[in-house]
């Protein structure tokens, strides 16, 4: 038999802690909902209670909860073969076949595909290129990486250091360095911040086309087209963070389609799995992509 409500609340306080969310207020309240099962727009918890799950859980629930044709292509997958390493040149059917196919639906020259486990290594994977690209280029000085006040990049420590929301760095008193941020909406703030940091140290430019956690803001007319003509001005790589706006939820596949721009890397997660498993990564451009290959050892 399943673990009864009373049950359930006691175990989420005693082993499950739970992310940006008070320690305090989840042992003296208790967890605001307990989930049981999901299905179509729909969430149902421990009660019975039936929401709508507006925001697609975390933005990542793009087809809807209780698809069991996913369920089933997961299972037969996981069947045949639930895990092979990458690493070394090793290979695997559905790595080759999902890098194709995100080329495929990908904008302009957009054409291969570093995997990680979710949105945050997906960001840090990419500053790391970024810099690794600078170091193969002779300019070792490149690694800042400018991003936008109110901007959300992650979780992890480079991806942390990236969100330009104070109070998640203010997390922590040891950010990763070479991080700054310019305005979220303006792009002469980012002009500003790369004279004033020295463009010879700027690695790239990190931006989500519509940002999410800072408060759903939509860049102004032109603001887009304007920041990528600086970025190539000074040589910087421009890094769209597609997380959230990936895969169909701003109406194409990725945000930045809607504002004519192809950048050198795209990061990518939730949406590519639906959240029904954890799966990111970096799209690169063709250039960067021959680039590296040419550069590399």
């Amino acid at each position: 038999m399943g673990k009864s409500i009373d049950e359930l609340i006691d175990l989420d306080k005693k082993h499950f802690i739970h992310p940006t969310s008070s320690l305090k207020q989840q042992q003296t309240e208790g967890a605001a909902h307990i989930f049981t099962k999901g299905k179509d727009i729909y969430l149902y918890d421990i009660h019975g209670k039936k929401f709508i799950d507006a925001m697609s859980s975390l933005w990542n629930v793009n087809i809807g909860h209780g698809r069991e044709e996913l369920a089933k292509a997961a299972f037969e997958q996981m069947s045949k073969l639930a895990f092979s390493s990458c690493f070394s040149t090793f290979s695997n059917e559905p790595a080759i076949e999902l890098a194709e196919k995100l080329a495929s639906v990908a904008s302009g020259d957009l054409r291969a595909v570093f995997f990680t486990s979710g949105g945050s290594e997906a960001n840090d994977t990419a500053y790391k290129l970024a810099r690794h690209y600078w170091i193969l280029k002779g300019e070792k000085k490149r690694k800042k990486i400018i991003s936008r006040t109110k901007s959300y990049h992650g979780v992890a420590m480079g991806a942390t250091s990236a969100t330009g929301l104070k109070p998640f760095r203010d997390f922590t008193n040891s950010l990763a360095p070479d991080f700054c941020y310019a305005d979220h909406l303006s792009a002469q703030s980012l002009r500003d911040t790369i004279e004033q940091e020295g463009p010879e140290t700027v690695a790239a430019f990190i931006a989500e086309p519509v940002q999410g956690a800072g408060g759903v803001h939509i860049a102004p007319q032109n603001y887009f087209k304007e920041v990528k003509k600086i970025c190539d001005e000074y040589g910087i790589l421009f890094i769209a963070d597609e997380v959230i706006t990936g895969f169909g939820r701003t109406g194409t596949y990725f945000g930045m389609e809607h504002y004519g721009i192809i950048p050198d890397m795209v990061c990518f997660a939730k949406g590519v799995t639906s959240g029904y498993a954890q799966l990111g990564g970096v799209i690169l451009s063709k250039s960067l992509h021959e680039q590296l290959i040419e550069l590399s050892t």
